[in-house]
């Protein structure tokens, strides 16, 4: 390829190759390296996987917030029942099982939302 700035459909086609070749489960390098077989300039290939990469962990960041958000809604409202209901969950009521499942899977998916956040 020339050293010319190439057009917005052809940059739009770099894109949608590398992110396909991405989300194939191709590796970066995998991706970077089969771009540059197709006479894409290194620094514009490896510009391209960046963004990509950078893209895809701030949705992953985003979607680790919903769950942490899910998880802390659940998590609220099983502490809340067992506040108004303490005593009857303590003599052995019939929702006890539901609120520790509740507190239980709200932890859960707190934790999730965590490792989709920070990882």
């Amino acid at each position: 390829m020339s050293n010319a700035q190439p057009s917005k459909e052809h940059l739009q086609a770099i894109f949608s190759v590398a992110e396909q070749q991405l989300n194939q489960g191709q590796t970066p390098t995998q991706v970077r390296d089969g771009l540059m077989e197709k006479e894409v300039a290194p620094e514009l290939a490896t510009s391209v996987v960046n963004i990509l990469l950078d893209e895809r962990s701030k949705s992953l960041q985003g979607d680790g917030l919903k769950t942490i958000a899910i998880g802390a809604l659940i998590a609220g409202v099983s502490i809340v029942f067992a506040c108004f209901y303490w005593q009857t969950l303590l003599d052995g009521g019939r929702f006890r099982g539901v609120v520790v499942a509740a507190l239980i899977l709200g932890v859960i998916q707190v934790g999730r939302g965590c490792l989709q956040v920070f990882k």
